[in-house]
């Protein structure tokens, strides 16, 4: 479990906390405002994400087998809100508030930050 949550965690600052927060939404944020919009409610989903990974981490070093699974199948809810929000909210906005040259720019962005180790 230790090797899983730790590459989740590794995945996740990775793709949503860099690639989403530090590439999308602050192309996305200067056409529809973070406080109120998607983009605020994914970046408090990314904080709660953050600390069920890190409880979850802490309730595996106590061995709390029924708090690991509670904790797991939140962290499981979680990422499934976070995709669903991606594939129906999230590339559908940048879709239609981007350009084609700043979508290939995105793109590239991604790409740099998944060649990184």
């Amino acid at each position: 479990m230790e090797e899983k949550i730790t590459l989740l965690e590794k995945e996740f600052d990775k793709h949503s906390l860099n690639r989403e927060e530090k590439v999308f939404f602050p192309k996305l944020e200067i056409f529809i405002p973070r406080e109120g919009g998607p983009t605020g409610l994914m970046i408090a989903e990314h904080k709660d994400l953050v600390k069920s990974i890190e409880n979850f981490k802490n309730v595996m070093k106590l061995k709390n087998f029924e708090k690991i699974n509670e904790v797991g199948n939140k962290i499981i809810s979680l990422l499934r809100q976070q995709i669903d929000k991606e594939n129906n909210i999230l590339f559908m906005m940048t879709d239609m508030c981007l350009n084609d040259n700043q979508k290939k720019t995105l793109l590239k962005k991604c790409k740099e930050i998944d060649s990184q180790k």
